[in-house]
């Protein structure tokens, strides 16, 4: 049974990693199915503007006999394009400037992801890297891109397939988040044989905030 922690200690962490997110000038904030108390809302509007746009999305993963069919399974895709290995150095700037989140040190943290954890590449036949699939440092996957030209064939789904099969390998669980405006990749994720939604212990589906906050110049602790 998943355990959903508390408000106690919600305030508890962010009081700890007040000081450290005061050195920076910006973050990513994801807030995943929780509510802040009064208290702490306060005190974190005092020091951080959290009024940039949020990005509101679903939280799905995949059920362990479930994993069990996907790592057996012989992925194939469509003709003419073939699964490769990314690699660091040489693509860490194409993904970096494919994912919306994109902020300042961004590059250096894809090409570490990259280096240290499953991911997968698609090609065309001249060897272009046409599609990608990463994690990003909490195992879930992170900027799944498809360049426009390459799209309506099955790339995505087929690659998101293969990293399960290397994320299950690993030793990690499949899990993702889906934008609530990326419309038909929600629904087919929804629709989805192999992935399920991540309800809260009332029964409601979890919800996770993605926005950059920036800290206010004239903030001190």
């Amino acid at each position: 049974m998943q355990h959903f922690i508390d408000i106690d200690d919600i305030d508890a962490f962010f009081i700890h990693t007040i000081p450290h997110l005061l050195k920076l000038d910006q973050f990513s904030a994801r807030i995943l199915g929780i509510h802040l108390s009064s208290r702490m809302t306060e005190l974190l509007s005092t020091h951080f503007d959290f009024s940039a746009p949020s990005y509101l999305s679903s939280y799905f993963i995949i059920d362990k006999h479930k994993q069990r069919q996907i790592i057996d399974m012989d992925i194939k895709l469509a003709e003419g394009y073939s699964f490769m290995e990314l690699d660091p150095k040489r693509h860490a700037d194409t993904i970096t400037n494919c994912w919306k989140f994109s902020t300042h040190g961004e590059r250096d943290q894809f090409e570490a992801k990259i280096r240290r954890l499953p991911s997968v590449g698609v090609q065309s036949h001249d060897g272009t890297l046409v599609s990608f699939t990463v994690l990003d440092a909490s195992g879930f996957f992170n900027n799944q891109f498809t360049f426009v030209e390459h799209r309506q064939r099955g790339l995505a789904d087929r690659s998101e397939l293969k990293l399960c099969q290397k994320v299950i390998s690993f030793g990690l669980h499949p899990m993702k988040f889906v934008e609530h405006e990326n419309t038909a990749v929600l629904d087919r994720s929804c629709r989805s044989q192999w992935w399920s939604t991540v309800n809260d212990e009332t029964g409601i589906p979890v919800i996770n905030d993605h926005r950059v906050v920036y800290r206010r110049i004239s903030s001190h602790l």
